[in-house]
């Protein structure tokens, strides 16, 4: 979970300061900075807090991070749906998100017990440097895939925002 966080941190900074009002973003980068130190204490301190007083100390940490993550995840996947609104063609934007909920849900859903298999058979040290390799795998993947899909279509629309703000020439009366 540690690592989801991580990763999420600086998109989620990211998306806060690109969606800021103008003039704005020196204040959406304090705001995420804080709002992150804020989130880190409050899981410590709450988990913390569930682990040493709360009943099913072993268990109850685990479903509200659980019920904590899912409420991130629909942020994450919201700000997901903003950059397709804004790059694939509207027949094709449902497919997509259902596409990339697809493929999120099927890593999780095979990643986790394979994982889990792992760790049973081998011990928790193989267990993390197989999760480790393999998420940093998957993410570079992304990576990846996501620039070389993004970057043509970044490009395309800087192009067609410079193309709009031209100045048209005017043409010279005929004579």
């Amino acid at each position: 979970m540690g690592l989801g966080v991580g990763l999420s941190i600086g998109p989620a900074g990211l998306a806060m300061a690109e969606h800021s009002a103008p003039g704005r973003r020196e204040r959406a980068g304090a705001v995420s900075t804080a709002v992150s130190a804020l989130g880190i204490g409050l899981a410590m301190t709450v988990g913390g807090a569930l682990t040493e007083y709360a009943p099913f100390p072993l268990h109850l940490n685990f479903f509200v991070a659980s019920a904590v993550a899912g409420a991130a995840y629909a942020f994450d996947f919201a700000g997901g749906l903003t950059v397709l609104s804004r790059f694939a063609p509207a027949p094709y934007r449902a497919g997509m998100v259902s596409g990339g909920y697809l493929v999120g849900y099927a890593a999780q859903g095979i990643g986790a017990p394979a994982l889990g298999a792992v760790v049973t058979a081998h011990g928790l040290m193989a267990g993390l440097v197989t999760g480790a390799a393999v998420s940093g795998g998957f993410f570079v993947l992304v990576a990846v895939v996501g620039l070389t899909v993004l970057t043509p279509l970044h490009r395309a629309d800087r192009a067609a925002v410079r193309h709009d703000a031209a100045p048209v020439p005017e043409s010279a009366p005929a004579e």
